[in-house]
């Protein structure tokens, strides 16, 4: 579910007086979170692909820390990625128009990717709100658009949508999320 976790700094077995604190998402068990600056300049804790401890898989405590540690790994990407957002799209006269507006995923792997598996849901969260239903499914390096509008209930929305950005029927598009991007 993710957690916060602060960070010291340590100089001759000193603390410096410099901290951290950062909010991380979850992960699978066994996989390590290192520092990340993003493009834009942000600092994110993220997973990564390989372990970067001195003392990798260490029997007690103790020998954790005796491990003086390695250069973060790469981060972790996909198997789903948000490949492109439609913010704000011109209106439609004079009113927003927050039916074009969408979130992009694109499956990045060469095997499908359920977004539903027992208990566990891919979900969207912060701006929108949405939690993908049951069945699901990504297809190798295929793509799912997210909207603001239900698709299978108003066929309206869904047939302008897909007009405005020249969709065929083939294109799977899920919602509503609440919110607003």
């Amino acid at each position: 579910h993710g957690d916060e976790v602060v960070l010291s700094a340590f100089a001759n077995n000193a603390l410096t007086g410099y901290r951290a604190l950062v909010d991380f998402g979850a992960a699978d068990n066994g996989v390590s979170f290192g520092r990340h600056v993003t493009s834009d300049g942000r600092v994110e804790f993220v997973a990564l692909v390989a372990h970067t401890f001195g003392a990798d898989d260490p029997d007690t405590v103790e020998e954790f820390r005796q491990g003086a540690g390695a250069t973060n790994a790469a981060p972790r990407v996909g198997p789903v990625v948000i490949s492109e957002i439609m913010y704000h799209p011109p209106d439609l006269g004079t009113n927003d128009n927050t039916r074009d507006e969408y979130i992009e995923l694109h499956n990045i792997s060469t095997t499908p990717v359920g977004l539903v598996e027992g208990t566990n849901s891919w979900r969207l969260r912060d701006a929108v709100d949405f939690d993908f239903a049951p069945g699901t499914v990504i297809p190798a390096g295929g793509y799912l658009l997210v909207v603001g509008f239900d698709p299978a209930n108003n066929p309206a929305a869904l047939a302008g949508f897909r007009s405005r950005y020249n969709l065929g029927g083939s294109t799977p598009i899920v919602g509503p999320y609440s919110g607003k991007l």
